[in-house]
């Protein structure tokens, strides 16, 4: 199959890009790079939704992109689990729950060893474990 010109991908690609957008208050999608990491796939959307509708839908109008075309799915894993304790989707006109808090780097400069597990470290030496 012969590579498309250069504008038409760069379209393609933007098209794909929005679609994905435009479902961003009904899931939570986020997309991960597996280009060098799994020789069958070249990336992952992790979905999550209320309802499996949502996930038809969007996979719906994935394949209707022009890229949607040369995708092919290798896996797809469905799981169901209990409400999260976090809000889905975070409601915008509402504090965030999200806190990301600075933690103090560790006071040890221990070093292991990767083959055995242990390795060199003041506070064991002093008798502390």
């Amino acid at each position: 199959m012969a590579a498309a010109p250069a504008e038409r991908q760069a379209s393609a690609k933007l098209e794909f890009g929005e679609t994905i957008e435009s479902f961003a208050g009904r899931l939570l999608l986020r997309p991960y790079g597996l280009v060098g990491i799994r020789g069958d796939c070249d990336f992952l959307l992790w979905q999550v939704a209320e309802d499996l509708d949502s996930l038809v839908a969007l996979q719906t109008a994935l394949n209707r992109t022009d890229v949607g075309a040369y995708l092919a799915l290798p896996y797809s894993y469905l799981a169901m689990t209990r409400r999260s304790i976090y809000e889905f989707p975070e409601d915008p006109s509402q504090p965030s729950r999200l806190v990301i808090r600075r933690v103090k780097p560790a006071t040890c400069s221990c070093t292991r060893s990767p083959r055995r597990g242990r390795g060199t470290c003041s506070r064991r030496r002093s008798g502390r474990r």
